[in-house]
C-alpha cells in the first residue's frame, strides 16, 4: 500500500463507494422485500428512516476504513484482530460471518441462476454453473477488478432503480385500482394508507434504523479492502456517496412503494393474486415480491420495464455475490496451501470454489446439515481409530472422494425413482422400489444385501459410539471408576443394546427419514458446532462449557420441533437451529470465559497446541 499513489477525488471515492452499494442491494433490495418489512409497513417514515439508518452505517464504514488505513490494514481479518485482540471474540466474530455470507451468497446464486433459466430455457444445474463461473472470474484477480465491476453494476443499478421509481409514480393508481375492482368485486374497496401501515413508532424506529443498519455491516469488509488506495480526504467522501447512494435509493424505493403498499395489502388479505386483464403473469406473495408485483400490475403495456426490472435483479444477485465472495478469497486466500501453489489466482480460484460451493450446498442442504459435517462423532471415531496421523489424513482424502461418489450416485437414484415411480408413496423406499421395479430376480437380493450392508455399517459405528459414550465417559468417569474390563465389557454390551433399541424406537415413531436427519443435524449442529472448533482452536475451551452447549441446544432444539407441531405461534416458524444455536453458543462462551480449566484439561490443552 505504501508503493501505491493515493487517491482523493469524487470519481475515485464513487468506485469505492459502488463496493458498499453493490454489497448492500441485493435480493433483499432488488425486490422490495426489505424496504416493505423495515420501512413500508410503518408508514411515512419510509422515506426518512432509509437515510438515517445508512447514516448510520456511513459513521461505521468511515470509521473502520480509516482505522484500517492508519494501521496499514487491507483485509477484514487483520483489523477485527486488532479491534478484538482476545481469541474467543475473533473466532466468534468469524463465524457468524462466514454464516452470514455462506447464506446471503447462496441465496444469491440461486436467484441469479433462476433468472438465467428464466431467460434461457436451460436445466437449473447450468443455470447456477455460468453464475459461479461468472463469480470466479470476477473475483479472482483483485479488488482493482471488483473495483470496476462493482462501479459498473452499481450505476446499472442505480439507472434502473430511478426508472422504475420514477414509473412507480408516473402509473395511475386510481386506474389500476380501478381494473382491479373490474376484475374481481373483491378489490372494489381499496384501503387508504393510514389503514394498512402500523402504528408502532418505537418498533419502526428500532427495525427500521438500528436492526436495518447492524444488518447491513456485512458489508464493512469489504469496504475496507477497496478503500486501500484512498487518502483520508478520499475515505470520507466514499462513505458520504456510500451514504446517498444507499439511502437515496432506499427512501426512493420506499416512497414509491409506500404509494401502492394498499393496494398490494387488498390483494394479500383477499388471496385473489390473478389479474387476467392486467397482466398475463401470475401475482404471487406480493410482501416477498413487491418491485415485481407493481411492475407487473402496472399492466401489459409495461413490458419493456419488466425488462428492465429482470436486468435490476440480475446485478444486484451479482454485485452482491461478487463483493462477499471476495471478501472471503481475500481472508483464505493466503493459507491455502501457500507452499505448494505459488499462483495467487490459483489459489483464489480454489478458495472461490470452496466457498461458492459451501454456498450452494447450503441453498440445497440447509446449513444445519452442511455445520453437521464439522460435528459428525462417528467421523472423529474412525479417524482415531487410525495407524497414525498420515494414515489418517490419507484415509480422509480418500473417504471425501468415495463419499462424492456414493453423494452423486444416491442424488442420480433419488432423481430416476421420481421419474420412474412417480405415485411411490414415500421417499424413503426409492431405492428398494427402484430395485424391485427394474433389476432381474438375481441381481435383487445381491443390490439389497448392499443396501442393507451400507445401512449396518453405518448404524454398528453409531451404536458403537453411543455405546462408548455411556460406557467410558459416564460409567467409569461417575460411577465406577475402578470398574474391571469385565465389568466394563458387560455394561458396554447392555449400553450398545440401549442404545439400538432406543434408535430403533425413535425410528418407529419418525417414519420420515428427513425429518429423522433434520432433527439431528440441528442438534449436532447448534450444540456441537462452536465446541468443537473452540477444542481446535481456543485454549480456554473446557469440557463444562461444551457440555452447556450441547444440552441448551439439545433441549431448545426438541421443545422447538414439539411446538412447531402443536403450536402455530410465529415463533416456532423460525428455523430451530438459530434459537439453539444461539443460546449454546452464549452459554459455551461465557463458560469458558469464567469456569476455570481442571489440570486435566490444562494439560490436554498444553499438549495440543505445542503439537500444533
Amino acid at each position: 500500500m505504501d508503493n501505491k499513489k493515493l487517491k482523493s477525488s469524487w470519481a475515485a471515492a464513487f468506485t469505492v463507494a459502488s463496493v458498499w452499494f453493490g454489497t448492500h442491494v441485493g435480493a433483499g433490495f432488488a425486490t422490495g422485500n426489505q424496504v416493505v418489512n423495515y420501512f413500508v409497513q410503518y408508514g411515512w417514515t419510509a422515506a426518512i428512516f432509509p437515510l438515517l439508518a445508512m447514516g448510520i452505517l456511513a459513521v461505521v464504514m468511515y470509521i473502520m476504513m480509516k482505522f484500517a488505513k492508519l494501521n496499514g490494514f487491507d483485509n477484514y481479518k487483520d483489523t477485527y484482530r486488532a479491534l478484538y485482540p482476545k481469541p474467543w471474540m475473533e473466532i466468534f466474530f468469524e463465524i457468524f460471518y462466514i454464516i452470514i455470507i455462506l447464506a446471503a451468497v447462496a441465496s444469491c446464486v440461486d436467484g441469479a441462476g433462476g433468472i438465467v433459466k428464466s431467460l434461457i430455457d436451460l436445466p437449473d444445474i447450468i443455470c447456477n454453473l455460468v453464475i459461479i463461473a461468472l463469480l470466479i472470474l470476477l473475483s479472482i484477480f483483485g479488488v482493482d477488478l471488483i473495483i470496476k465491476a462493482s462501479t459498473v453494476l452499481s450505476t446499472a443499478i442505480l439507472i434502473v432503480t430511478a426508472i422504475l421509481v420514477i414509473m412507480g409514480f408516473v402509473v395511475p393508481i386510481d386506474a389500476v385500482a380501478q381494473e382491479l375492482a373490474t376484475e374481481n368485486a373483491a378489490y372494489a374497496s381499496i384501503p387508504a394508507i393510514a389503514d394498512v401501515t402500523s402504528q408502532k413508532g418505537l418498533e419502526g424506529v428500532w427495525r427500521g434504523v438500528f436492526v436495518y443498519a447492524a444488518f447491513q455491516c456485512v458489508s464493512v469488509p469489504a469496504m475496507i479492502a477497496a478503500s486501500t488506495e484512498l487518502t483520508h480526504k478520499g475515505v470520507k467522501r466514499a462513505s458520504i456517496l456510500g451514504w446517498l447512494m444507499t439511502g437515496g435509493a432506499l427512501a426512493a424505493s420506499g416512497a414509491m412503494l409506500l404509494r401502492w403498499y394498499p393496494i398490494l395489502t387488498a390483494i394479500k388479505s383477499t388471496g385473489v393474486d390473478t389479474v387476467a386483464s392486467i397482466a398475463a403473469r401470475h401475482i404471487g406473495d406480493v410482501m416477498k415480491l413487491p418491485n415485481q408485483s407493481v411492475v407487473t400490475l402496472m399492466g401489459s403495456g409495461y413490458t419493456w420495464l419488466f425488462v428492465v426490472y429482470t436486468i435490476l435483479l440480475f446485478c444486484a444477485f451479482v454485485s452482491t455475490s461478487v463483493t462477499l465472495v471476495y471478501s472471503m478469497i481475500q481472508r483464505f486466500e493466503g493459507h491455502c496451501f501457500p507452499k505448494a501453489i505459488k499462483s495467487k489466482a490459483v489459489r483464489s480460484v480454489i478458495v472461490g470454489l470452496i466457498v461458492i460451493g459451501l454456498c450452494y450446498a447450503v441453498s440445497l442442504l440447509g446449513l444445519s446439515t452442511i455445520m453437521s459435517f464439522f460435528t459428525s462423532m462417528d467421523s472423529y471415531t474412525r479417524c482415531i481409530a487410525a495407524r497414525d496421523a498420515r494414515t489418517a489424513r490419507t484415509g480422509t482424502i480418500y473417504a471425501a472422494v468415495l463419499v462424492l461418489i456414493i453423494a452423486g450416485t444416491s442424488t442420480f437414484l433419488g432423481m430416476a425413482g421420481k421419474l420412474i415411480l412417480p405415485d411411490l408413496s414415500s421417499s424413503n423406499n426409492v431405492i428398494a422400489a427402484l430395485v424391485v421395479e427394474l433389476f432381474p430376480h438375481g441381481l435383487k437380493g445381491l443390490v439389497l444385501i448392499g443396501v442393507l450392508s451400507a445401512i449396518m455399517s453405518t448404524a454398528d459405528i453409531s451404536v458403537l459410539t453411543g455405546s462408548a459414550s455411556l460406557t467410558k465417559d459416564i460409567y467409569q468417569r461417575y460411577i465406577n471408576p475402578n470398574a474391571s474390563d469385565k465389568t466394563l465389557l458387560r455394561v458396554g454390551f447392555g449400553a450398545s443394546l440401549f442404545v439400538g433399541v432406543l434408535g430403533a424406537i425413535f425410528g418407529w415413531f419418525t417414519q420420515d427419514i428427513m425429518n429423522i436427519l433434520l432433527i439431528t443435524f440441528t442438534i449436532n449442529s447448534a450444540g456441537l458446532f462452536l465446541p468443537t472448533l473452540g477444542a481446535f482452536f481456543w485454549k480456554k475451551s473446557c469440557s463444562a462449557g461444551a457440555f452447556a452447549s450441547m444440552l441448551s441446544a439439545t433441549v431448545i432444539a426438541v421443545v422447538w420441533f414439539i411446538g412447531g407441531k402443536v403450536s402455530s405461534l410465529p415463533l416456532f416458524s423460525i428455523d430451530a437451529l438459530w434459537p439453539s444455536f444461539g443460546v449454546s453458543a452464549i452459554l459455551y462462551v461465557v463458560i469458558c470465559l469464567t469456569h476455570h480449566q481442571t489440570p486435566a484439561e490444562q494439560e490436554t490443552a498444553e499438549k495440543f497446541y505445542a503439537a500444533k
